[in-house]
C-alpha cells in the first residue's frame, strides 16, 4: 500500500462527476448514467468477479451487481471556490487597537463551474426539469419556473498534482488532488452565443453537511469537525466513487471494466454508511468486491477506490 505525501502542487482541472442523491442523501440514481462492463481477468487462475458476460448499458436499472458511477461532466475548465474571508474584530481604546479577534465569516463558501461542453442530462438533473423531444430534436427548458427548486446533487472533482515534499521518497511523483461535495446546488445559467468559444456556466453552491457522501457522520474524534461544505483529499491514482443497491441476494459487485482498481488495498466499502472490514465483511480485488453477506434489499453500498 502506498499513500501519497501530504505536500503537493496542483495544476490542471481534470474531471468532475455529478451524482443523483436518494432520499437518504446516498449517491445513487434510479438508472445507470454511464455504460459499463464487468471486469473479467484473463489468463489461467484468474477469478471472475461477476458471472455476467454482457455490458451494462446506460439506462439500466440500478440493483444488485449494477453499479452507479454518476455522470461525468466532461469539458471541465474551471471550478472556482469562493471561501469568504473571516471577520476581523478590532477592540479599540486608549487611542489604538487593544486586541484583535478573528471570527468565522457570516456567509458560506460558494463557487462557479465553467465547462466547454453542454450536457443536457446533467442540466436536466441539476435544474430539476425534463429533457423532451420534438420530432428528433432534443429540447430542454432554460430560465424556468423551477429556479429555486433545483435538485441537490453530490459531486467529486479532481485535478492533476505532483508530490512536492522535498523530504519524501515520492518527491516528483504524480498524484490527484480531489474535492468531495456531499451535497451541492448547481444553478444552471444560460450564456447565449458569441463569436468566441461558448462556455457553460453554473453557480455551484456546496451545502453544509453532517456526513460524508457515503453516509458516515462526521465526528470530532475522526475528522475533527461535525459539519462541512467540502471534503478534500489526495490520492495516488484517480479517485472513483460507485454505489450499488442491495437486492438481498447479490454478493459480487464488479467494477466497470474501464475503471478497475489500481490496487485492492485502495478500496473502502460502506453499507448504509457503516464502514466494512476487508476479509471479515468482503473480499476485494482490482475487479470488484464480493460481500460475505448479501446486502439487504434497498441497502446502499458505496465503494471508494482509486483507478489508474
Amino acid at each position: 500500500m502506498t499513500a501519497p505525501s501530504t505536500v503537493r502542487s496542483t495544476v490542471g482541472f481534470r474531471s468532475i462527476v455529478l451524482f443523483e442523491l436518494d432520499s437518504s442523501s446516498y449517491p445513487i440514481g434510479a438508472v445507470t448514467l454511464e455504460a459499463q462492463a464487468p471486469y473479467k481477468p484473463t489468463g489461467t487462475g484468474g477469478s471472475t468477479i461477476s458471472g455476467s458476460t454482457v455490458s451494462t448499458p446506460a439506462g439500466a436499472t440500478v440493483s444488485g451487481s449494477v453499479g452507479y458511477y454518476g455522470i461525468k461532466w466532461s469539458g471541465a475548465k474551471v471550478l472556482t471556490i469562493n471561501d469568504p474571508t473571516p471577520r476581523v474584530m478590532a477592540h479599540v481604546g486608549d487611542d489604538g487597537v487593544i486586541c484583535l479577534q478573528v471570527l468565522p465569516a457570516l456567509e458560506p463558501a460558494n463557487g462557479e463551474l465553467r465547462l466547454d461542453k453542454t450536457n443536457d442530462i446533467v442540466d436536466s438533473i441539476a435544474a430539476n426539469i425534463n429533457k423532451f423531444t420534438v420530432g428528433e430534436a432534443n429540447m430542454l427548458g432554460s430560465i424556468t419556473g423551477q429556479r429555486g427548486f433545483e435538485n441537490q446533487v453530490g459531486a467529486l472533482a479532481y485535478s492533476f498534482a505532483q508530490d512536492t515534499d522535498p523530504d519524501c521518497s515520492q518527491f516528483g511523483s504524480s498524484v490527484w488532488d480531489f474535492r468531495v461535495f456531499p451535497k451541492a446546488t448547481v444553478f444552471v445559467r444560460d450564456t447565449g452565443y458569441s463569436q468566441e468559444v461558448n462556455e457553460r456556466l453554473y453557480s455551484f453552491t456546496p451545502a453544509y453537511c453532517v456526513q460524508h457522501i457515503w453516509g458516515t457522520s462526521f465526528s470530532v474524534t475522526t475528522e475533527g469537525f461535525t459539519r462541512a461544505q467540502i471534503v478534500r483529499g489526495v490520492s495516488q491514482y484517480k479517485p472513483v466513487l460507485v454505489s450499488y443497491k442491495g437486492d438481498g441476494s447479490t454478493l459480487a459487485l464488479p467494477f466497470d471494466s474501464a475503471k478497475p482498481a489500481a490496487s485492492a488495498d485502495k478500496i473502502a466499502v460502506w453499507v448504509n454508511g457503516v464502514l466494512k472490514t476487508v476479509t471479515t465483511d468482503y473480499t476485494a480485488s482490482v475487479s470488484g468486491v464480493v460481500m460475505k453477506e448479501a446486502p439487504t434489499a434497498g441497502a446502499i453500498v458505496c465503494v471508494f477506490y482509486e483507478t489508474s
